[in-house]
């Protein structure tokens, strides 16, 4: 629906999954495109144009898996304008240069944005430490303070992650934005370690950090490690 007319209703069949397929070849293609092209205002609630400007709206669905597979994405960039276009300072300088001849520049453009309640904040990330947690390791750390560290290897694994680099936005928001990222994205897994004598052997893995994977890793990388110190 929009704020001047309904689409017409779609009704699934019994028994049939709305999963990715359907949803984009039944409801995108079909019922959902019907309603946008509507150019012919009837009576009926369910039959005027769906959108006063073609070129200038905003397509909402939720997050159901269907809506967000990577074909169902796929077709709303090719077939809605703009769909999932990020707007930056420099593009509405650029949209304001393409229809007037006297445009603002872009830190005129920034100011306007910063002067409207805008401000450019980068999502903080970190890890999900409880206060229990937190406060275990201050005590830990202050009971070793004074502990000889010579002898002691220093392990972990780290796991690097495909799309998942820091980004800005606008927001009018006090606190930093909630980033949403993809659930599960390409990614790759190393492991090492460090001691006041030098570092392990570097492991670069892309399978899950299993205990006979964890255990080939300390023969390979922190045994050979400690024969040669």
């Amino acid at each position: 629906m929009s704020h001047q007319a309904l689409s017409e209703l779609h009704i699934i069949p019994q028994g049939q999954t709305v999963n990715s397929l359907y949803y984009r070849d039944e409801i995108l293609a079909k019922t959902c495109r019907d309603a946008i092209n509507r150019t012919e205002n009837m009576g009926l609630i369910s039959e005027p144009p769906m959108l006063g400007n073609m070129s200038d709206f905003i397509f909402m669905q939720d997050g159901a898996p269907a809506h967000t597979a990577k074909m169902t994405q796929k077709w709303c960039r090719d077939s809605l304008n703009g769909f999932g276009r990020k707007i930056s300072i420099r593009s509405v300088r650029a949209n304001l240069s393409s229809k007037y001849t006297d445009a603002p520049s872009t830190s005129t453009v920034y100011r306007a944005t910063r002067a409207c309640g805008f401000n450019f904040k980068q999502p903080v990330m970190g890890p999900f430490i409880t206060p229990l947690i937190a406060k275990n390791r201050v005590e830990w750390c202050k009971d070793h303070v004074n502990y000889c560290w010579e002898n002691v290897f220093f392990t972990d694994e780290c796991s690097i992650w495909l799309n998942r680099g820091s980004v800005g936005m606008w927001t009018r928001a006090k606190e930093n934005p909630i980033l949403k990222v993809q659930r599960h994205t390409p990614k790759l897994h190393v492991w090492g370690g460090i001691s006041s004598m030098g570092t392990t052997i570097l492991k670069i893995f892309t399978s899950n950090f299993v205990s006979k994977l964890y255990i080939d890793t300390l023969n390979e990388c922190l045994i050979r490690t400690a024969d040669v110190y």
